[in-house]
This record gives structure tokens, sequence and C-alpha cells, in this order.
């Protein structure tokens, strides 16, 4: 807020910003926070008689709004309203601001005096190139103190770096999530322990963490593992503002509270949405009302309202839409054959109540438009339809795979269906070739792990030429099928990935999750086993798993060498294992 001493003949001592968060973090509500402290302090200046040399003005500007009135224009809206300047332009069209109030937020854009806020740049669908070349070729030269919003998928970086102080949002400790949590679930003892558990384990307290976990499996009624791996969802839910307020929604229940607790993210969604679903209908009062009915009855009206949503969600992200409109839902309803879908979105719009959907507008000539509460619904509703196994072999086709995989639009759906996704991909398609163009980027290779992860049915895994040449990627591969493995897998192919030798331990300890392999190809990787040291790290972590004896490594008892059948191509040291 502080400007420049000579601000009356134009300089400024403010730079452009930019956060970038994930999904879910806060980005949206970070920014409506920004405009009521921003209006604080400008108050709390004039009442102290300090008034800058110019007062200046927060503007909240939503860009997915912005998006909706730039395509309500181009359906022929009148083009004297749009001189090219979009906040100008959102300024004259937002009819939530007076005449008076209008005025003034056009006056202080002409003086330079507006500080724009505009949340949510990954989020302009169609119109995101028209808002990046709108913000760093006008809004930038102009000067305007400027703060941006974005995932770090969703914007080029490269518009950003040379001007803008790119900030990377800083979520809620997990201690104020819970403290949040725990108001909304009203005294939950569930939760209560959950949370107390995770404080105790970080603050080292062992009594504290026994005594919290006796309860949890106590009331959860399942076995070591299976606690463990619900205890390791729940600190990684905890990690995410909006994974935390799905897990209200599922502890929250149909019919009072409910005792159970997701594996990981892909029940989370699952039970979370279902148990949402089912709280919006049991406060209806129209046909599909169901609090008068008996559980079982209320479940088959849940499952067709679910049935309903997955079917538009599916048709959205398909289309890489984010808001939709009538003619999208009528068109994806009627592809499949069940008219009684339509129906059910029909009676529910009416009502205005469609569970996890947001209604932006009504009544125009496209009927409305809508979106998902928040796009991870959306995300899940889709990447559940993929599990299923009707959509998926269309959307892997095999020359689609590396396509899909770097497509930063998918990354977190692939995250939401980590353990899933893969599982019902490998039962469909049991041999995965990424040895294609486009090669595997980072964000593929990210990609991948969600797949491999759970990818049980997997026979054939060709990753030639995937770039693997930082012993991170060979570990974090190695991590995601520790847990259940790849027991069908009979080929791999690495060859020409440029193994480093500092990968060889994690290329052991993947193949040790590989009981079924009988066909090994490493050609082109000579860094991988250069030195004693490589060479040993990699028998080690096969002799962890008592896996030398397999057939799949072979020892002649005091050198490493390998078997008929895994290919050459390697440079093999003189090494005793």
């Amino acid at each position: 807020l502080s400007q420049h001493k000579l601000r009356l003949s134009g300089a400024r001592s403010t730079q452009p910003i930019l956060v970038r968060a994930g999904p879910g973090t806060g980005k949206s509500w970070s920014m409506q926070q920004l405009v009521y402290f921003l209006s604080e302090a400008l108050v709390s200046q004039e009442q102290k008689n300090a008034p800058q040399p110019v007062p200046l003005v927060p503007l909240l500007l939503p860009i997915q709004k912005l998006a909706r009135m730039l395509r309500q224009q181009s359906r022929g809206g009148n083009a004297s309203d749009f001189d090219g300047n979009l906040v100008r332009f959102f300024i004259k069209q937002d009819d939530d601001f007076s005449a008076d109030t209008r005025k003034m937020l056009l006056q202080a854009l002409e003086l330079r005096t507006l500080v724009i806020l505009m949340d949510g740049v990954d989020e302009a669908a169609n119109v995101k190139q028209a808002v990046e070349d709108f913000v760093t070729k006008q809004l930038l030269p102009m000067g305007i103190p400027l703060v941006l919003t974005s995932r770090p998928e969703g914007i080029r970086k490269r518009l950003y770096a040379r001007d803008f102080v790119i900030m990377n949002l800083q979520p809620l400790s997990t201690e104020e999530q819970h403290h949040i949590a725990e108001k909304q679930l009203r005294n939950d003892a569930l939760f209560e322990h959950l949370a107390a558990h995770s404080l105790a384990v970080r603050a080292g307290d062992e009594a504290g963490t026994r005594e919290h976990r006796k309860f949890i499996q106590d009331t959860l009624a399942v076995d070591d593992v299976a606690l463990q791996r619900r205890l390791s969802a729940f600190e990684e839910i905890s990690e995410k503002p909006v994974l935390l307020s799905v897990l209200v929604c599922l502890l929250k229940g149909w019919w009072g509270h409910v005792d159970e607790l997701p594996c990981d993210k892909f029940e989370l969604y699952e039970q979370g949405v279902r148990a949402k679903v089912a709280q919006d209908l049991k406060k209806s009062q129209g046909k599909y009302a169901i609090s008068q009915l008996k559980q079982e009855e209320a479940l088959q009206t849940v499952n067709l309202v679910e049935e309903m949503l997955q079917t538009i969600a599916t048709a959205n992200h398909l289309a890489k839409r984010r808001t939709f409109q009538l003619p999208d839902v009528h068109r994806a309803l009627a592809s499949v054959g069940k008219p009684q879908l339509l129906e059910v979105w029909s009676e529910l719009l009416g009502l205005g109540e469609v569970p996890l959907v947001k209604i932006l507008t009504l009544g125009e000539a496209s009927g409305g438009e809508f979106q998902f509460c928040h796009l991870s619904f959306q995300e899940f509703l889709f990447v559940r339809e993929l599990c299923r196994g009707e959509k998926v072999s269309s959307f892997w086709a095999e020359d689609m795979l590396n396509v899909r995989l770097n497509d930063p639009f998918y990354k977190n759906a692939l995250a939401l269906g980590h353990g899933h996704l893969g599982q019902a991909l490998a039962k469909q398609q049991p041999q995965w070739n990424l040895d294609r163009h486009p090669r595997l980027s980072p964000l593929g290779l990210e990609g991948l792990q969600h797949l491999l992860a759970g990818a049980s049915a997997l026979e054939s895994l060709d990753l030639s030429n995937v770039a693997l040449d930082n012993p991170a990627s060979m570990e974090a591969l190695a991590a995601v099928v520790a847990l259940e493995g790849l027991p069908s897998l009979k080929r791999l192919s690495l060859r020409y990935c440029k193994l480093p030798a500092g990968a060889s331990a994690a290329l052991g300890a993947f193949l040790a999750r590989c009981p079924a392999l009988e066909d090994l190809d490493l050609e082109w990787n000579r860094e991988l086993l250069s030195t004693g040291k490589a060479a040993a790290g990699l028998s080690d972590a096969l002799a962890e798993r008592a896996y030398l004896t397999s057939g799949v490594w072979a020892s002649d008892g005091a050198t490493s060498q390998p078997s008929s059948n895994i290919h050459s191509g390697l440079s093999w040291p003189d090494a005793r294992t």
C-alpha cells in the first residue's frame, strides 16, 4: 500500500505478484481475505488523517466470471461495450456493482489507483490466452498494482518470470485445519482422536499415540495394516483444506455420524460425494427427497443422482470444460440412453438444488451456465467412470497414452485415481508402450507413477527412451509399487533411459516387486552399473527381498553377471556381491 513519493508524477514502488498453489489449498479464500485487509488498511489510513497521495481501491476479479461474460459477449452482446480492456469490460458488465460503485471503479482504473486481484487465471478455459495477453501486454505496462492466482500447471511461467514476483501460497497448518474441522463436526469423537493422534506423532508422544491409536482402531474395527493405511491417508487429507472439507462431509454421515475412514483420496471422494449428495437430498422437498425413505430406497435414489452427475462430469472432463451449459447437459445425458437421468436433472434444477453443482446463470439463450462446486468433484467423478472400464480403452488409446499423461489438465485427476485408475487400465490393456512421441515429460512421468500404483494386471511395460537420468525418478517408481507390486509383469524395457549409477538400488527395489518378470531390457544404460558400489546397491536391494534366486538375476558366486533374460549394453564392473 505504500506509494512512491513521486506517485503523482507516475512513479511506482510495487511489482505485480503471481500466487501459485495447488487445487483446494485456499487461493480464492486468500484473495477474499486480501480484499478485506486492503480495505481495512486503506480506511485506517484515512482515519489517521494520513491519506496516500492518490487513494487506492481494491477490486476482486474472478477470472471464471470474466470468462463467462466474454462468452456471453461473443454470443451476441453489444460490441461497443468491449474495447479490449478486460478490467473495464468486467466493471461495466458486473451487475453486482451499483451505479456509484461502477463509476468509482472506472475512475480509479483511469487514475491507475485500482489494485486488481485476478483470481484463477488457470480457470479462463478457452479465453485463457486472451487473459494472459491482456495481463502481460496491457495491464503490466500500465503499472497498476496487480495480484494473480493460479494452479502451477495452469499458466505459462515464462510469461511471468521476468516481471512478476512469483510466490507459492503457504497452506494452513495441520493444527489450524483440524481446529476448523472440529468446529464443523461439533465434538465428533473419532475426528478428535485422529487429530490428537496426528499431533502426538509429530510431538513424539508415544503414550498419547498409543492411546489415540487404540481408540481409533476399536472404533473402526480394522487390523493393524488397514489402520495404518487409514492413518496415513488422514495425514495426507489434513494437508489440503478441500480434502478435509470432504472428510467433514463424510463424517457428518447421512443419519448422524459414521464410523469409517478412507484409505486414500479416491475412497475419500467416493464416500464424501455420496454423503454430500445424500445430505442435499435429505433437505430437498422435491420428487427425489429421501428424508422419508427407508435406507435401501434412499440409496437407490442417491445412486441415480450420482449416475447423472457422473455422466455430466465425464463429458465435461473429456471436453476439458470447467463450466458447462444446458445443451452440454442434454447431449451428455442423451448419449447414455437413459431418459430418467435427464428427468432427474430437470427436477433438481427446477428446485435450484442440484447436488455438487453451482448454478452460475439461468434463463439465458443458452439455458444457463453451471459448474461443479469444486473442480476436484468433476475430476473424481470422471476418474470413477474411467475405473469402471467402459471408457478406459477409448481414453487411453495406445497412441494417446503419453498425450494424456503429459496433459496438465488431467494432473489432479490422475492423482485422485492413484491406486485405482491403473488397476482398471491394466485389466483392459495389459501391455503399456510409452516408447513413442511425444516423449514422456516430467509431468507425464508423475502421472505414470499414479497409474503404476495398483496396476496388478500389467504384463508388459515399455519405458524405452523415457528420461530416467535422475536417481529420484527411479526411486519414485520404486516407491509407488512398493505396497502392492506388479505381480503380473513379465516384460520390462528400460533401454536408452540413461539410468545413472545412483539409481541402481531403486531399480533393485522396483525389480523385487515384479516376481513374474521374465524379460528385462537394460540396453544402453552404461552408467547404471559403472561402479562396484552401484552393482552392490542393485544386488543388495534384490537380496533384501530374497529375490536373487527367482531367475531374473543370476550370480556366479563372486561376480554379478546378467542372466540370459537380461539384455546387455551395460558396463559390468568386476565387483564382488
